[in-house]
């Protein structure tokens, strides 16, 4: 921990300290000047960008704080601060993973990670390993400094695109996707730093603190999880007290229906976002307009990977609805993407993994989605006592003893 009089020492400002004839604006900005000055002390990158000389709030993200900074370099940087919602976790799991990527799959376009600390002051580098790690800029709260990629979002450039240049992009996307899912893993968890080497490793994931070895363990930890959660209610209606009873009572088949049909038809680890959509891709050129604007598209980074871990390949899909649904035209392109993506062979969803033992294709990707309805039945934010009931009898359905 840094003393007050060390160098890599940042005061945050406290109420007793806010001088009252100064604007909130001027204060955010000096803070957020002190704060990359300091913070490059660590990073040589960081320096040559020179003094911050502007910002603008970002005004997206649920779980950090974004600010785009102007420097006097020209340069511009993203300085992400976490919000109270899991903090060490989304920070400290996106930081591992943007460093994960630069390592071992160099074909995904990402954000430069410049910069990054935790709100202990320390760092899990316990020598101060890893470029950016800033063991002693004392905050409270986890943050993280990135390069900021120009263009587009492609949420928002997307229907403007003509067929050519949404082939062109899907094209790519299907090659991220496909990238990600190019490598295995024996650990379903999320994505931490080594407190000895500060290189990534997979650990628990934020969500639920596990980390698991096979695919039955990890949908039951769900399930458990989920339970529980409901349990912890206070002055729960009769109506569900008495659900959970069954629930417990239907636990032993469910783990012994999941062991059965995981090791029957395994599915591999792979790496996954969590939020895999147009909003989280930065895009350039295309629009077809004349001059430069008639260039195809390029990705040229894909953002926000705090909820990245690993996972069984079908659970994290990744072709969900890749652009938000807003009305029916919407989830028609929705439909129109998934099968192009799926035609070029980058498709998550779990058919093509069963090759028999499970019953078919078809019956083993019917089970498997069964399964993880029942699962999903059982979550708070998709609770009902009459929607877990009828998951729960689909689950059967497919899984008779």
């Amino acid at each position: 921990m840094a003393e007050t009089n060390s160098p890599h020492f940042l005061a945050f400002p406290t109420a007793d300290s806010i001088d009252s004839s100064e604007s909130e604006e001027s204060r955010r900005f000096r803070f957020i000047k002190d704060f990359v000055r300091t913070a490059a002390r660590n990073c040589e990158p960081l320096m040559a960008c020179g003094e911050v000389t502007g910002f603008t709030a970002i005004a997206i993200g649920w779980n950090n704080r974004a600010v785009r900074i102007q420097t006097a370099s020209g340069l511009k940087l993203i300085l992400r601060l976490s919000k109270a919602s899991w903090p060490r976790a989304k920070i400290e799991n996106e930081v591992a993973v943007l460093r994960l990527l630069g390592d071992d799959y160099p074909q995904i376009p990402t954000p430069r990670l410049l910069a990054y600390g935790f709100a202990s002051g320390g760092n899990p580098d316990s020598d101060g390993a890893g470029v950016g790690a800033s063991k002693e800029l004392v905050v409270p709260f986890h943050w993280m400094i990135m390069d900021c990629v120009d263009g587009d979002n492609l949420e928002t450039v997307w229907r403007s695109f003509g067929l050519e240049d949404k082939h062109v992009i899907l094209q790519q996307t299907a090659d991220i996707v496909k990238c990600l899912q190019s490598k295995t893993y024996n650990t379903i968890g999320g994505w931490q730093l080594d407190p000895s080497s500060g290189a990534p490793r997979v650990g628990p994931y934020w969500e639920g603190g596990f980390a698991v070895a096979n695919e039955a363990e990890f949908l039951m930890n769900r399930f458990d999880a989920n339970v529980e959660s409901l349990r912890a209610k206070k002055n729960p209606p009769d109506e569900l007290v008495e659900l959970l009873r069954d629930l417990d009572a239907l636990r032993p088949q469910l783990a012994a229906s999941a062991a059965r049909f995981v090791a029957s038809s395994p599915v591999p680890t792979v790496l996954f976002h969590g939020d895999f959509a147009f909003r989280n891709i930065i895009v350039t050129g295309g629009g077809g307009g004349g001059g430069e604007e008639t260039r195809r598209p390029r990705i040229a980074a894909v953002l926000d990977w705090e909820w990245a871990g690993t996972r069984p390949i079908h659970v994290d899909w990744v072709v969900g609805d890749l652009l938000d649904v807003k009305d029916e035209e919407d989830a028609r392109e929705n439909e129109w993407i998934r099968g192009e993506i799926a035609r070029l062979g980058a498709s998550g969803w779990i058919g093509r993994w069963e090759g028999g033992g499970g019953g078919g294709g078809d019956v083993g990707a019917a089970r498997r989605a069964a399964y993880m309805l029942a699962v999903d039945g059982t979550a708070e934010w998709n609770f009902s006592v009459g929607g877990t009931r009828e998951a729960m009898r689909e689950f059967q359905l497919y899984f008779q003893q």
